[in-house]
């Protein structure tokens, strides 16, 4: 009989799979398209990808495609509502009841009730099987037949691969060629749709759940399920990105044995199923220790370790507290940023009950520490908000700063820098090689026709705050939360298209004007050369001085930037007087 634990373990999958199939099933009843095999997807690979190739800046309804799209996309069982359009598009009721009129006459959307006035304002305007396939419209380009057949030799090669290889969990019986990937004559193709057919390498279901079970547990203790939520098992996923990876393009379908359809590119004709026993299943208790490794306190403590390091035997174990500072709060493979509920627990603990350790850092007790006056983040008193005795790092772990004009780039700088210094010292203590957390570029944020309004608004007015967005919302009668706006100018300060007036500081809310092509060249020169900021140098938290040359640039920029100021709040004045 099976145990317990492997019991829940393999109910919860079937349960949750049966589920899973079910509601595929409905989505394609729903919403057929001749381009998508009325098959079910392996897995979900497949199921998110695009049915239609769309122009996403082309207009349509007075909006690019990509809004409608977005919208659409957005509009789960019970449709769209007046207020979502209404946000989404900033628009008043008349403009979004017309719009929503206009969907509808496309029969995208069907009226609610009785199309009565008030059915339509307060209703849900129910989306029709032509909308679903517009929400699923994407703008990736077509691929080439070439291309198409290099993707499917792709996936034929893996196949043998991964029935080659005995520690496979599933073995695939056969590939075809489904859908108008299946047709020769289709040139340009926008999928390459493929049914597999996978079979357990087990001959048992218990074993095969067992060791599926088991792959799952030690992917888990080295960090590397991630987010991964999948009912079939974890052995079952593996094989499915060994086939197709992460791309967009090849889309995998289940081949059911009675299906006979499509082309057949891959037949295995040896019966790869084994017969296996292996020991009971348990599920691993969560590995804890009976002290913290960065505030050195007798607390329970968690191991935790980096992607592709086993945890059970991690020497580095956190508290509670500290994994909120450390940034691993609810999961130990993936240190961002401290948790400021963290910060703000520890900091009340110090501040109440005293210091941790009598000697060093008052927070984990090591050398040097200096004992100073520290201010919280958005402080408004000139007096400090704690004076303690803290070592180089945790300053920055508890979100403090040795001054209160310390502007909120820099505080951002320091605990970044702090956080990579306590990782740091931790493997340093553990006899564990440094860890270099690998550069990845940030994407910056998709602009879109709200912050061309936004910039439009700067050119006319020559300055222009998220408050001022606000105020002519509501002018409008369209009721957003100002920081909807702000986020919108940090995404606009990302992209250097704007500025602060005055040499504020980069805050979303200061009051903005456009940044001149000559401004964003001389910027983006400086970030090539130096961040100011503190960073960790590898044994402690320092301010590198900037070069001559970045000095250089920035007294070519505060120039330049004083002459466009003082241009764009003329400006300002003037667009005030014509409003007068």
């Amino acid at each position: 009989m099976q145990n317990p634990d492997l019991e829940r373990v393999d109910a919860a999958r079937r349960g949750a799979l049966y589920r899973a199939w079910k509601d595929e099933e409905e989505l394609l009843r729903a919403s057929a398209h001749p381009d998508r095999p009325a098959l079910v997807p392996l897995g979900g690979v497949g199921a998110g990808g695009g049915e239609v190739a769309l122009d996403l800046d082309a207009p349509f309804l007075g909006h690019p495609t990509r809004q409608t799209r977005d919208l659409l996309k957005r509009a789960g069982t019970w449709g769209l509502t007046l207020h979502e359009v209404r946000g989404h598009l900033a628009m008043d009721d008349s403009q979004a009841l017309a719009y929503l009129g206009a969907m509808a006459d496309q029969g995208l959307l069907i009226a609610p009730g009785s199309g009565t006035a008030a059915d339509q304002d307060g209703g849900h305007w129910k989306i029709t099987a032509d909308g679903v396939q517009l929400g699923r419209g994407t703008g990736r380009k077509m691929v080439s037949r070439a291309r198409a057949d290099a993707l499917a030799a792709k996936v034929v090669t893996a196949a043998r691969d991964i029935n080659a290889d005995p520690d496979s969990l599933w073995w695939v019986k056969e590939v075809r060629a489904v859908g108008p990937y299946s047709d020769p004559g289709r040139e340009q193709l926008l999928h390459v749709d493929l049914a597999v057919h996978l079979s357990p390498r087990m001959s048992d279901q218990t074993e095969q759940a067992k060791a599926e079970a088991r792959m799952e547990d030690d992917a888990r203790d080295a960090g590397m399920t991630g987010l991964v939520r999948d009912m079939v098992g974890y052995g079952h996923w593996r094989t499915r990105l060994a086939l197709a990876g992460k791309g967009t393009t090849v889309r995998l379908f289940m081949l059911p044995p009675y299906i006979e359809e499509g082309t057949v590119l891959f037949r295995e004709d040896r019966d790869l199923t084994v017969s296996r026993t292996t020991p009971q299943y348990r599920k691993p208790e969560p590995s804890t220790v009976g002290r913290c490794s960065w505030c050195r306190r007798d607390l329970p403590a968690t191991r935790i370790s980096r992607p592709g390091e086993l945890r059970r035997s991690s020497p580095i174990a956190l508290c509670e507290d500290c994994q909120g500072l450390g940034g691993v709060s609810g999961r130990a493979d993936d240190y961002q940023e401290v948790y400021p509920h963290a910060s703000y627990k520890a900091l009340k603990e110090l501040k109440e009950g005293g210091a941790f350790h009598d000697t060093g850092c008052a927070l984990c007790g090591r050398l040097p520490a200096t004992g100073q006056q520290w201010w919280e983040q958005w402080s408004e008193s000139e007096e400090p908000d704690a004076v303690l005795r803290l070592c180089q790092v945790c300053p920055g772990l508890l979100g403090l700063a040795d001054r209160r004009e310390r502007e909120q780039e820099w505080r951002e700088l320091h605990q970044s820098a702090c956080l990579t210094g306590m990782h740091a010292i931790l493997r340093e203590e553990a006899g564990l090689e440094p860890f270099t957390v690998p550069a990845r570029k940030r994407r910056l944020p998709r602009l879109t026709e709200f912050h061309q309004q936004i910039l439009e608004a700067i050119t006319v007015n020559g300055v222009v705050s998220a408050a001022d967005m606000d105020r002519i919302d509501h002018a409008k009668e369209l009721y957003r939360k100002r920081d909807w706006w702000q986020s919108r100018m940090g995404h606009l300060l990302q992209h250097d298209l704007v500025t602060p007036v005055g040499g504020e500081w980069r805050r979303p809310w200061s009051r903005m004007r456009a940044m001149d092509d000559e401004e964003r060249d001389l910027v983006r020169k400086m970030r090539e050369l130096h961040v100011p900021g503190p960073v960790w140098n590898g044994t402690a938290v320092v301010e590198p001085q900037p070069p001559a040359d970045w000095v250089c640039f920035a007294d070519q920029l505060k120039a330049l930037a004083d002459k466009h100021d003082r241009l764009a709040l003329g400006l300002r004045e003037v667009a005030q007087s014509r409003h007068v």
